[in-house]
């Protein structure tokens, strides 16, 4: 899994971790495990759409400024067909036609529940649930979870990127 999420490399890129550079405590299990489960790996077992999945992950990683994880799930976007223009204005959804409805939903619901914005959370998971159902809104919920530890991970380590050209 470590191959997976954390040693990634990118095209005249790396990583480097400036800050906490060893994990003495194994304090990524259950990061690790929730990965497992709701990752970008688990996309296609989820009863939640790949794509729109895929979308919700790179939206938190864009709004957390987590360079690792906005390089990888624009990369996983990409590679799902997710239409471009669609990878390209995600931080400005709001002002975007390009969006469906429901995804519209899933970014409110995302943003709320990401920010922690505990007045916006439950209009957003009404709103929500006019496109989804239970299974699909727990997924999504799982999705945001999983990305927000993972984007909080990678900040508290440092994963900061370095040009190899």
């Amino acid at each position: 899994m470590d191959s997976e999420i954390t040693a990634r490399h990118f095209e005249g890129i790396e990583f480097v971790d400036t800050r906490i550079d060893h994990n003495e405590t194994g304090f990524d299990a259950i990061p690790r495990a929730m990965a497992a489960a709701y990752g970008t790996p688990a996309g296609a077992s989820l009863p939640l759409d790949p794509q729109l999945g895929e979308l919700v992950r790179l939206l938190v990683a864009v709004n957390s400024r987590c360079a690792y994880c906005t390089i990888l799930h624009a990369q996983e976007a990409r590679r799902l067909d997710i239409p471009s223009v669609k990878v390209d204005v995600i931080s400005a959804w709001r002002e975007s036609s390009q969006f469906t409805d429901a995804e519209t939903a899933a970014f409110a619901y995302t943003e709320a529940l990401s920010g922690l914005r505990q007045g916006d959370i439950q209009p957003a998971h009404d709103e929500l649930r006019r496109h989804f159902d239970n299974a699909a809104v727990e997924a999504l919920t799982m999705v945001i979870i999983n990305m927000d530890v993972w984007t909080r991970l990678f900040l508290a380590r440092g994963h900061t990127p370095r040009s190899t050209v």
